[in-house]
């Protein structure tokens, strides 16, 4: 029988550590089998693309005093959404799961993917993504693994035709979260470093997973981390936690890809680069370069927040100090920031990316 775990169920169970509660609700009856999988999708057409810049979307959003810019931008971004199939009726999701496309819609592309069209046309897939048990169990993981790969095939394809029918040579921001950060990894090792998008590469935007420092060594050797605002070429890479707090997220196995397959990341150092100053490692950065959030009222208006965090990178990781309006700790479990990586820092983001760019164009 299929079954989704309501998002506010999702939170609370997660929050309050009842981790085998959700294993239970969204593990798959069935084995992972690719004859049964859903129908592929087709990326010609329109109805395959969460976010184009020839139609209206949720991506197009913004706040007063920060409009949107698509018509006129100098660059394009392609961004991977993050987990929103919370069911167990397969591994994957099939393509017309309203409930998972409302919530890409709603809560990714408002949130997320809008910090970029100031700098960039959007061009969102909708993919098979791979369902949120996928990265909870340990017993089933070669399943997983397969799930994961199925989700990232269509990512590739997605990538691939907007290459082709969309681009035209023009230069492109990558950005993800969760799991389209993992997917995203596996894209800049197998499409882009080493092979001429490299050269159209503003900045790849890698959030809410872990990335190895080996990861850029081993897979992009030609992609390396930001290390200045200024900076082309190069991965922004964060995962967010309050200061103080234990970090467990990064304890086991991830499905980080290189070349001989998905390895863990336990033991390995992370990059950490700081959106507050765009600078790889960076200590903590003053609470007044925090240009601020975003909230998304019920009708999908966004208006920009007047919370000030500072941030740094420690270990590996962002930790931030804890904000003062509780709509950006809804979601945080324990002291991760996961959900609201992108709203929290929204403004930073796209300050960033319009920065890197500006940089970008004016580069002979």
């Amino acid at each position: 029988m299929r079954r989704t775990l309501p998002w506010l169920l999702l939170l609370v169970t997660l929050t309050t550590g009842c981790r085998a509660m959700v294993q239970a609700a969204l593990e798959p009856d069935d084995p992972f089998d690719l004859a049964r999988a859903p129908a592929a999708p087709d990326y010609t057409r329109d109805d395959a693309w969460a976010a184009l810049p020839s139609r209206w979307d949720d991506a197009d959003r913004a706040p007063a005093g920060s409009p949107e810019n698509q018509s006129s931008a100098r660059a394009d971004v392609f961004y991977i959404h993050p987990t929103t199939y919370y069911s167990d009726a397969g591994w994957n999701q099939p393509l017309d799961d309203t409930e998972a496309n409302e919530r890409t819609d709603t809560h990714v592309l408002r949130k997320q993917a809008s910090a970029f069209n100031a700098c960039c046309r959007v061009f969102a897939p909708r993919y098979r993504q791979a369902t949120l048990f996928t990265f909870l169990t340990e017993e089933r993981q070669a399943e997983a693994d397969a799930a994961l790969d199925l989700a990232y095939q269509d990512v590739l394809s997605a990538f691939d035709v907007y290459m082709a029918q969309h681009n035209n040579g023009r230069p492109v921001v990558l950005a993800a979260h969760s799991q389209g950060s993992f997917h995203l990894q596996r894209l800049l090792a197998g499409r882009v470093s080493g092979t001429p998008v490299r050269d159209q590469l503003v900045t790849a935007y890698i959030v809410g997973v872990a990335t190895p420092e080996d990861y850029l060594t081993r897979s992009t050797p030609d992609i390396p981390a930001c290390a200045s605002p200024q900076d082309v070429g190069c991965i922004m890479a964060w995962s967010t936690f309050e200061e103080g707090v234990e970090i467990t997220r990064f304890d086991g196995r991830a499905p980080v890809f290189y070349a001989s397959g998905f390895e863990s990341i336990a033991g390995k150092p992370l990059v950490c680069t700081n959106p507050l100053d765009g600078g790889a490692n960076s200590g903590k950065v003053d609470a007044s370069q925090h240009l601020g959030g975003i909230e998304v009222d019920d009708g999908g208006a966004i208006a920009l927040s007047d919370v000030r965090i500072a941030a740094g990178c420690v270990g590996g990781v962002l930790r931030i100090e804890r904000p003062s309006a509780r709509v950006f700790r809804v979601g945080a479990v324990r002291g991760d920031y996961h959900l609201g990586e992108y709203p929290l820092l929204w403004m930073n983001i796209r300050a960033d990316a319009n920065t890197r760019v500006a940089a970008f164009v004016a580069t002979p």
